[in-house]
């Protein structure tokens, strides 16, 4: 579903023209919810693999790990070619924190996305689904 910022008014009467953002919210009845609880973390990565899935649109992981001197965090990133993204400015995600009984609780959570999503049978055609079978990969390498 698109959703759009209505226009705004001015006390003199007169529409003034604004840039708005399109979102799109997935329609689905899997969703993760703040405080929701996984024992492990791959659990958690898979219920949000599988929402974003049923959702229409691909799942990215960024890690963020303590410090070794335990001041604070700080984000790693594998260097990577720069692609075209149709992503640009998605706020769209999921963050957890592992609690004082070692099980994993949704801390945040944001459904809106900026970008339009995908029907599920087209989901295939996303590059986190483009995989080449063992059968495929060898005829091309001979």
């Amino acid at each position: 579903m698109c959703e759009s910022e209505p226009a705004s008014f001015h006390s003199d009467g007169v529409q003034r023209l604004q840039v708005v953002e399109k979102t799109w919210t997935p329609k689905t009845g899997l969703k993760p919810f703040v405080v929701k609880l996984f024992p492990l973390y791959d659990d958690a990565l898979s219920f949000y693999r599988e929402y974003a899935r049923k959702s229409g649109f691909e799942m990215r992981k960024v890690t963020t790990e303590q410090s070794k001197t335990g001041d604070g965090y700080s984000h790693r990133r594998k260097q990577r070619r720069n692609w075209p993204s149709h992503r640009k400015g998605c706020k769209a995600c999921i963050r957890l924190k592992l609690n004082d009984e070692n099980i994993w609780v949704v801390r945040h959570f944001e459904e809106k996305q900026t970008h339009e999503l995908v029907n599920l049978e087209d989901f295939h055609f996303l590059k986190s689904n483009r995989r080449l079978k063992l059968i495929s990969s060898k005829a091309t390498d001979s």
